[in-house]
């Protein structure tokens, strides 16, 4: 699957990063959310947020009636702030990051399993090229852990502050 859309997914503020983790339908995004917002993310929206422009960057937000709500397979309805506090949910964000959970591939591809460094592929949205990381989904991977550490890095990355990739220059 490849993102075509970023009108369906949940959308984070997590480490200042505005990321939009998007995937099929039961993939688990809600899930791989409530373990990122139990780290301290804050969520902008579940499921469907609005988009728009406001100079050159794209900005998330959700409908009103929706804020703070997510729904959690086999618990429902939740709202997040009554059970997290009130600032684990935020109004609006800047999308910096797209997370594509993929199902795991049952014949996962060496070069990938052995990259030194993620490339990410983009999304444009009118203008904006938007990176996309996308990351293998199962029960036996910890996916709060991966997506924290995958946020944190792309962070780094942002500021041209990466040691991974001053060591992979090294060796080069």
């Amino acid at each position: 699957m490849s993102v075509t859309s970023i009108s369906h997914g949940v959308l984070l503020s997590y480490a200042n990063i505005g990321v939009l983790l998007a995937g099929a339908s039961g993939i688990g995004k809600s899930d791989s959310a409530l373990e990122l917002i139990q780290q301290g993310a804050k969520l902008i929206c579940d499921d469907a947020p609005s988009f728009n422009i406001q100079n050159d960057q794209i900005i998330g937000s959700c409908q009103n009636q929706y804020t703070g709500v997510m729904h959690i397979r086999g618990l429902g309805f939740i709202h997040i702030p009554s059970i997290f506090g009130q600032h684990s949910i935020q109004v609006q964000s800047k999308l910096n990051l797209i997370i594509e959970l993929c199902p795991k591939s049952e014949t996962p591809s060496q070069s990938i399993a052995q990259m030194p460094m993620v490339e990410y592929t983009h999304f444009n949205f009118h203008h904006i090229s938007i990176p996309i990381l996308t990351l293998e989904k199962s029960a036996d991977r910890p996916m709060g852990l991966l997506l924290s550490t995958a946020i944190k890095q792309f962070k780094l990355r942002m500021a041209n502050n990466d040691p991974c990739k001053k060591l992979i220059q090294r060796e080069s």
